[in-house]
């Protein structure tokens, strides 16, 4: 997708002797150039730029949303390899969580250790071929999560300094907290705007309501933090949105998600998050089984033997639907098709079975997706997550370096399923968690769930839209042949 950031258009973005942003941040991962002269190096140019440098500061800075345009003012920061270990004195700049730690002073990082030594096996060269210029939205929802913050934060400003800060926007949207998180994303805004990231970090007094239905209310602030995307979808692209729970993770998990989805161009790419089990014999177990669906529509603990035979295989394979604490998806179907997240149709009460299942806002994502042709879901298990600190401790460490390579190879798409089995809530409560309706197979396209009974067919789903625009490229390629 194409990159047409505010000052884009003013020739602001080239570098010197014709060489790329992009092929200087091929080179010698980590190391930072400051030039101040962009482009020709014109006295106009850095006049523009820092016309364009002041704008953005009087329109974002009083705001209680920051969304600093991007790649404005005279001093860029151009990020010069993808390959580690990086230098962090060159050219005087330092890295974004380099800032975090000055800001945040002396504090135990629990997973840095365990994250450092799982990257020092990972072959950092090979996530050239899909993330090289690629442009990555983060979102995420926060609420009460001191523990976690310090890790997530740092962790994720890692992954920010590898993927370059050109390519990256961030949305966070927190409210209600009752420790320290407000405080703690405060100083995380003060650490992206000193990098020059374009990012909307919202902190809101507002509490998280009692009675209000507990999709209704998880769906309405997952959109909150997709707002800033929405609003610039005119002025800056992304090839991928990666929503971020509150877990436990290391730079390179979500580095390898991304790489995946990107290889494997799935709409939607999820790790694995697990819980844990049973301390004492120190097993985990897998979390987010609400969600999570084989290409069939069967639940965790009744997915189809080749696809468990798949996923112990540890290689990215096919799903129906997934979230599990982490999801790269594709931004079209919210810019082209008015996707959002959502409650079941109606706001049914009770559990009808010509009505909307009432799944839950991540289950009704995969369905809204697939209404559009956006139903290729991956599912990356050598991608783990955890929600505290001891589970992820107990995961099983990453695969070692040769054995990613060899997950390298695209999967073959199969068609989806045309059904699903869910499993809703209907009484109200932010809280709630206890399904209170039955299991029903339902049909993605249509919202039925009596089909078995009566003897009714689902409807299919559309073309994958990949294959729609793969064929319309050929078709035009052969038209331009004729001619």
């Amino acid at each position: 997708m194409t990159v047409s950031p505010p000052c884009h258009q003013a020739g602001l973005i080239g570098i010197g002797g014709g060489q790329t942003a992009e092929s200087e941040h091929l080179a010698t991962r980590g190391r930072f150039i400051h030039r101040k002269h962009l482009g020709p190096g014109t006295a106009a140019a850095n006049g523009a730029a820092e016309r364009c440098n002041t704008a953005a500061t009087a329109a974002g800075v009083e705001h209680r949303i920051r969304h600093l345009p991007r790649l404005c003012g005279s001093h860029l920061r151009i990020p010069t390899s993808l390959k580690k270990p990086r230098d962090d004195t060159s050219g005087g700049h330092k890295p974004a969580d380099v800032l975090l730690k000055e800001r945040l002073g002396p504090q135990a990082y629990a997973l840095e250790q365990i994250c450092a030594a799982q990257a020092a096996d990972r072959d950092w060269g090979r996530y050239n071929r899909t993330l090289l210029g690629r442009r990555i939205f983060f979102a995420a929802n926060l609420y009460t999560n001191q523990p976690v913050l310090s890790d997530w934060m740092l962790q994720l400003l890692k992954a920010v300094d590898f993927l370059g800060p050109r390519n990256v926007g961030i949305s966070i949207y927190e409210n209600g907290s009752h420790d320290r998180t407000k405080e703690l994303l405060r100083v995380l805004d003060e650490v992206l705007t000193a990098y020059g990231l374009a990012h909307s970090v919202v902190t809101d007094a507002e509490e998280k309501p009692k009675n209000v239905h507990r999709i209704e209310y998880l769906a309405k602030v997952r959109n909150r933090a997709l707002q800033p995307l929405i609003r610039e979808a005119g002025v800056a692209t992304y090839d991928r949105i990666l929503f971020l729970n509150d877990i436990y993770f290391c730079e390179h998990d979500i580095i390898e998600l991304l790489h995946q989805s990107l290889l494997n161009e799935a709409d939607i790419a999820c790790g694995m998050d697990y819980k844990t089990a049973d301390r004492n014999r120190r097993t985990v177990d897998f979390y987010d089984t609400w969600v999570f669906r084989d290409r069939g529509g069967n639940p965790w603990g009744s997915f189809a033997p080749s696809s468990m035979r798949e996923l112990q295989s540890g290689k990215p394979l096919q799903v129906g639907c997934c979230w599990n604490g982490a999801a790269a998806l594709s931004p079209i179907p919210f810019i082209a098709h008015d996707v959002r997240f959502r409650r079941s149709r109606d706001g049914v009460v009770g559990c009808p079975v010509d009505r909307e299942c009432s799944a839950s806002e991540c289950s009704l994502l995969c369905k809204d997706f697939a209404r559009n042709g956006f139903h290729r879901v991956l599912a990356v298990p050598s991608m783990r997550v955890a929600y505290d600190l001891g589970t992820y401790q107990l995961l099983p460490k990453p695969p070692p370096r040769e054995a990613l390579a060899a997950m390298d190879r695209p999967i073959e798409w199969q068609p989806l399923s045309r059904e699903t089995l869910c499993w809703g809530i209907v009484r109200p409560g932010s809280e709630r968690t206890a399904k209170d309706c039955p299991q029903v197979w339902e049909c993605l396209m249509d919202d039925r769930s009596a089909h078995r009974r009566s003897g009714l067919q689902c409807r299919d789903l559309p073309p994958a839209w990949h294959d729609v625009t793969k064929a319309a490229a050929e078709e035009s390629k052969g038209g331009d042949d004729k001619r």
